[in-house]
């Protein structure tokens, strides 16, 4: 074989074999480039959801903190519930609220509403968090096809300064089974309810135990998935370890790179989850279009550095070849 087919075979191989390092180097870099973006994203997702949940619990402590300093409920021993009924019924529609009412810490405790007495003395009077609680107590309607008489609430409580002793709290809460409202208010926060071949960006969930009571995960019927369950991977480690559970989720018909973070009561006791998960499939079609871009953008310019290499050294490889020729002849 003469001396150039040889340099450009030589040649060929050298540069493939340099395009396919660089592309298996630029792969590694590109998935670990995705995986730390998910990881980022899925962090600031839970983050927005539970910013928004915990504005809700703040406008629920300025909302009460601003009726209890109304006259009617400044009259001491003399309070009743039905003296003040037509102001609590009032607010309670505009400030969109399940629950507006006074009632006796006992009636809290009874209904699962644990208050802190101490909280008065340290200054600090109103108490609000999350708390399961019978739906009778309040008279909540139940949520189709949850079949639990229990339900999960937002509250905030004061415990009324003009009561010489704590026995009337203002008491007010929002029924987090079946409020479509607020998680479709942080699913809108977060993704703006976009969607990917037809399918949704991203979901959110709140669960009461295993069981979703407020969820935007559809079902194939195109219905809320209210209703349905956890899986046990998921329930083992964040409702009964309190940890967070972060991964690879198959909810109900795709699967979502999802975060499930533990909901606890004012006791610590954790009662529920956050879900908030991210189609995978965005992810996976945006980390192989990059790749695929990338290789071919490799492979084109090696390609075009082997052409080139070849034409500079084409000369140079003639003048070689003629002295091999003339070093023959001369032989």
């Amino acid at each position: 074989m003469r001396l150039r087919p040889k340099f450009g075979i030589l040649l060929f191989v050298v540069f493939s074999v340099l395009a396919m390092v660089i592309s298996i180097l630029e792969a590694n870099w590109i998935n670990l480039l995705v995986i730390d973006h998910t990881a980022q994203q899925m962090k600031q997702n839970i983050k927005t959801g539970w910013q928004i949940l915990h504005d809700r619990i703040a406008q629920l402590e300025r909302s009460i903190e601003f009726l209890s300093e109304k006259n009617e409920l400044q009259q001491g021993d003399a309070l009743s519930p039905a003296s003040v009924e037509p102001l609590l019924t009032r607010y309670e529609s505009q400030w969109q609220l399940d629950v507006l009412q006074i009632a006796t810490p006992e009636t809290l405790l009874s209904a699962g509403i644990h208050l802190d007495y101490t909280s008065r003395a340290a200054g600090n009077p109103i108490q609000s968090g999350f708390a399961i609680v019978s739906e009778s107590a309040f008279g909540f309607a139940p949520v189709p096809p949850i079949e639990n008489n229990h339900t999960m609430i937002l509250y905030a409580a004061v415990l009324l300064p003009a009561a010489p002793e704590p026995g009337a709290v203002l008491f007010c809460a929002v029924n987090l089974k079946g409020a479509f409202t607020l998680v479709d208010t942080i699913q809108a926060a977060i993704f703006e309810d976009l969607y990917y071949q037809g399918k949704r960006v991203g979901t959110v969930t709140i669960f009461m135990g295993v069981e979703r009571i407020a969820t935007t995960v559809l079902k194939q019927t195109g219905e809320r998935a209210v209703g349905t369950l956890v899986s046990d991977e998921v329930a083992e480690q964040t409702l009964k370890q309190g940890v967070p559970w972060t991964g690879r989720a198959w909810v109900v018909n795709n699967w979502y790179l999802s975060q499930y973070d533990p909901i606890r009561d004012a006791k610590g006791k954790v009662i529920g989850m956050l879900y908030i998960g991210e189609l995978e499939q965005v992810y996976l079609d945006m980390k192989w279009n990059t790749l695929w871009k990338s290789v071919l953008v490799v492979f084109i310019v090696m390609a075009l550095a082997m052409l080139v290499s070849y034409k500079v050294s084409a000369r140079v490889l003639q003048q070689i070849e003629a002295l091999d020729q003339a070093t023959l002849r001369f032989a």
